[in-house]
């Protein structure tokens, strides 16, 4: 037995501006486009991700909202332009 991992890489990443469901405030949203996969956005200010418009949970761990903020950064700049 193999285990296949499959993980895309991102077509096209962007910044975009728009108003957070979450904190209810115009923030910047670090997205990531995927050919199969739709979009992959984060909140820079909350830290809430979204995978195709749909909310995603936090996991329930210290500074959630933080770690996930900077993961957002760290894909985001590793994603080829």
């Amino acid at each position: 037995m193999t285990v296949h991992v499959y993980a895309p890489a991102p077509a096209e990443r962007m910044v975009r501006w728009s108003t957070c469901p979450d904190c209810c405030k115009r923030s910047p949203f670090a997205v990531l486009l995927y050919e199969w996969h739709g979009a992959d956005s984060t909140c820079m200010r909350c830290g809430r991700n979204f995978q195709d418009g749909q909310w995603c949970r936090l996991d329930l761990v210290r500074d959630a909202r933080r770690k996930s903020k900077d993961a957002a950064r760290a894909a985001w700049k590793r994603a080829k332009p």
